[in-house]
């Protein structure tokens, strides 16, 4: 028993490890990995020569849907997101929900920072861990499905790209269709 516990805790703290490089805030590497104060301090100090930044942490959704590059980020994040947690629960059949979610963070994350933006993201880490939890749950999704200040991944009405946008939209079109084409 004590082997497994002795597992669990170098995964979760490999886990933080790899949260605090992506330059997520010690309250919320603390909830996912599940691993002590100290530990997620030490990790800061260690990668970012600091401690954390402080300060209130993101709950509105409704940034994801103010522009066009936000809402294509933030559709990408959650398509990729739901994507890699449906490979880990056939793949981890006996792990817990939790965890799941928690290694699919980190996946998409490391994939949103370094391929997608190398490095520059334009979603901080905070705004897409509260985005992911948002998608993670369908139940959470069908219940803000009709509400104003909702949200929801839709494709634009002319070129197909998914967006994030409000969630009482019926019909949307992105930004890129509804400009003026420009005559050579």
């Amino acid at each position: 028993m004590s082997q497994i516990k002795k597992f669990e805790s170098t995964q979760n703290e490999r886990l933080a490890e790899h949260l605090v490089k992506g330059k997520l805030r010690a309250p919320i590497v603390k909830r996912i990995a599940k691993v002590p104060q100290s530990t997620v301090n030490h990790f800061y100090q260690v990668h970012h020569n600091r401690t954390s930044p402080s300060g209130q942490l993101p709950t509105n959704l409704l940034s994801h849907a103010a522009g066009y590059k936000q809402s294509t980020h933030a559709a990408l994040i959650v398509m990729v997101y739901l994507r890699i947690l449906e490979e880990l629960k056939r793949s981890r059949p006996n792990s817990t929900r939790e965890a799941l979610t928690a290694h699919a963070f980190g996946r998409t994350l490391a994939f949103y920072n370094n391929d997608v933006c190398g490095g520059d993201p334009l979603l901080t880490p905070e705004r897409a861990y509260a985005l992911t939890q948002h998608f993670a749950d369908r139940s959470s999704f069908a219940r803000n499905a009709g509400s104003p200040n909702g949200i929801k991944v839709a494709k634009c009405s002319c070129c197909d790209i998914p967006l994030v946008v409000l969630s009482h939209y019926r019909e949307h079109t992105c930004d890129m269709c509804l400009a003026p084409k420009k005559k050579h």
